[in-house]
This record gives structure tokens, sequence and C-alpha cells, in this order.
């Protein structure tokens, strides 16, 4: 737990002030740093399930291009009905595909956010 340098007292970890006393508390760049580098990771990893969910919506249209053909007699007649026999599981994937897009793309966003706010942070 770091201390204050002005009035000697324990404040807590993420502090920019001193709770006790006002000043401004000095800034742990290492640990600052460490965080950083865990934000661009837990980014990358978001961007990565954004990406996956991007894959897996291609995937659902290519499922629900898929059809088939079969023959339905109607009074002795014939028919043939073309049919997509995948058509719910494509709209599943396309759910599931969009919901892993939006989360990973909101993730980023946030991590990367937080991570450009701590950058500006260690630059002052």
């Amino acid at each position: 737990m770091p201390t204050c340098q002005k009035c000697g007292k324990d404040v807590s970890q993420g502090a920019q002030y001193c709770p006790f006393c006002g000043a401004r508390l000095e800034i742990d760049k290492d640990l600052l740093r460490e965080r950083i580098a865990e934000m661009r990771h837990d980014e990358i990893v978001c961007m990565i399930i954004s990406v996956v969910g991007f894959v897996i919506v291609g995937i659902a249209v290519l499922l629900g291009s898929i059809t088939a053909t079969r023959i339905e007699w109607v009074l002795f007649i014939p028919y043939e009905i073309t049919y997509r026999p995948y058509v719910g599981e494509a709209i599943l994937f396309v759910v599931l595909g969009i919901a892993m897009a939006l989360i990973g793309l909101i993730g980023g966003i946030y991590y990367g956010d937080k991570r450009s706010k701590l950058m500006k942070e260690l630059e002052s």
C-alpha cells in the first residue's frame, strides 16, 4: 500500500490525491505500464472475439444458402420443391455471430479508451 510523501499516511492503491492532506501522489510508473499492457491484452482479446463473431456470421450466410430438393406428389402430378434445410441453424448462427461481434467491439472500445487514459496519465 503506498504512502503519502507529504503526511506519511497509507493511501489506497489507485489514488491520485491523498485523502488526508490533499497532496498529489506520485504515480507508480511500473504499475501503470503493467496496467497499460493488461488493457492492451484485453483489447486484443476483444477484437479477436469480434473477428470470430464476423466469421460465424459468414458461416451462417453460407449455411443458409444451401438448398435441397424433394419431390412431392399432388393428385398424381410430381412437383419438385426446393427448400433450405439449414435455415434455422443459419438464423441461430447469425444471432450468435452478431452478439459476439458486438460484445467484442464494445469491449475493445472500452479497453482501448481505458488504455489511452492510462497512457495520458503516464505521460503527465
